[in-house]
């Protein structure tokens, strides 16, 4: 059973892995599962309770007599959660210096990116209304695109320890897409601007005709995943923390 269970987690995770590394993303139904197979992964106490009619759960002299979890060992439920993955008990992992300087090169180079990102948008709200649409945005391709090139040779510079080589390649070849796309992108990005001042409306019409133009309308959602898939390899080696610009 907990073979077949682990390879239906395993083809749901892969279908919707933008969902789950997006921010709002809870392992409520898990943790459920997970503390009725192994009880020993939360603390449990009992209690009596019952169903209001309005569907809330409180506490009742007259209700039903279960136990309830009040706390959970997150270290436990992730042992038990993965080992449902490896189809056994999962060996504890620890990063070696290689891995530990990799990581921190890649979160760096992330953590730029999103910084940039920021200040973009920031700048973009500020001007709302008042700058015209045909000074902000090729202003905006210019500075989008000038992260991505840097992150890019950031993430060039540094070589990936052998358990981290596919998930680089594969960023890196999500990159480098977004990256050759620049001209054409640049280009229907001020095609399509006018003077009118700018607005969210506007910037995003033109950044998604941009985008269609440039041939990378989904270009941006891959290198979430991509990022997504490097970052799930290093929770894996037992890096404690995430990179990605989602999630």
């Amino acid at each position: 059973i907990r073979d077949r269970a682990g390879e239906a987690v395993r083809r749901l995770w892969s279908a919707h892995l933008d969902a789950i590394t997006a921010d709002g993303w809870y392992f409520w139904d898990e943790l459920a599962a997970a503390v009725a197979m192994e009880p020993s992964v939360a603390a449990l106490a009992e209690r009596r309770i019952a169903m209001t009619d309005s569907g809330e759960t409180v506490t009742s002299d007259d209700g039903a007599l279960v136990q309830v979890a009040m706390a959970a060992d997150p270290a436990e439920f992730e042992r038990a959660f993965l080992e449902v993955f490896a189809e056994g008990p999962v060996e504890v992992t620890v990063l070696t210096s290689d891995e530990e300087q990799y990581l921190a090169s890649v979160t760096v180079a992330i953590a730029d990116l999103h910084t940039r990102f920021g200040e973009i948008f920031t700048s973009i709200e500020e001007e709302t209304g008042a700058t015209p649409a045909d000074e902000l945005i090729p202003r905006f391709a210019a500075d989008l695109f000038l992260g991505l090139n840097t992150m890019h040779d950031d993430l060039a510079s540094v070589d990936p320890p052998s358990g981290f080589e596919f998930e680089h390649d594969g960023l890196m070849e999500v990159a480098r897409g977004l990256i050759a796309a620049e001209p054409v992108f640049i280009a229907a990005a001020v095609a399509g601007s006018t003077s009118e001042p700018i607005t969210g409306e506007i910037f995003w019409e033109t950044f998604e005709v941009a985008a269609r133009e440039a041939g990378i309308e989904s270009t941006f959602g891959e290198f979430d995943q991509a990022c997504a898939q490097l970052e799930l390899a290093a929770f894996a080696r037992g890096a404690a923390t995430g990179f990605c610009l989602v999630g």
